[in-house]
């Protein structure tokens, strides 16, 4: 909020309601496929672990062109990585994970110029690869599919990670990581 003014969205009402006990921004209900803003209403807009969920994840990446003004800025993050699918994927909701070049490739293609493309979450990618290629290789529980966190306290969970992308978000102001669980970009919107 330092440096504007910030509008939240969702497709969820209770997102939305937990949102605003977080902060009293406005809120808009929406689809990251029709987005219930103007042409160039924007500056910056942000897609968090968005794209991956959505069918036509080009056409969601140029609705995030449409509302934002030409010179403007998009930073989005999805899941890396088709070889890492596993039981979380599912119960996300996922569609798919991308390669550093497909997300590049998608990203133009919707109308934007990536300033910064990088794989994130390196620190653990080693752990969440030998464990998601070892329950393939064993075969993946049957039933009921559950959640990677289910067994960890959320606090916890956020503490260690907010540490660890601290650490990985200097490195990222230098260097592209060559692998990680995520991949971020940050991309100007072409005139």
């Amino acid at each position: 909020q330092r440096y504007g003014s910030v509008v939240g969205m969702d497709m969820s009402v209770e997102a939305i309601q937990f949102a605003r006990t977080r902060c009293n921004a406005p809120m808009l209900l929406g689809d990251i496929t029709r987005i219930p803003l103007e042409t160039a209403a924007v500056d910056l807009v942000t897609a968090f672990d968005i794209v991956e969920h959505v069918e036509d994840d080009v056409a969601a990446l140029a609705e995030l062109a449409r509302v934002c003004r030409p010179g403007g800025h998009m930073l989005v993050t999805v899941p890396a990585f088709q070889f890492l699918w596993g039981n979380q994927d599912i119960v996300s909701h996922h569609r798919r994970r991308y390669t550093l070049a497909e997300l590049g490739a998608r990203v133009r293609a919707a109308g934007f110029v990536p300033n910064r493309l990088s794989y994130f979450n390196a620190i653990l990618f080693p752990a969440v690869a030998a464990v998601r290629v070892a329950r393939r290789l064993r075969g993946e529980p049957q039933g009921e599919i559950k959640s990677d966190f289910g067994m960890t306290k959320p606090g916890l969970v956020n503490d260690t990670l907010t540490r660890i992308f601290a650490v990985e978000g200097r490195w990222l102001a230098r260097w592209r990581l060559p692998v990680g669980v995520s991949l971020v970009c940050l991309a100007e919107r072409r005139a």
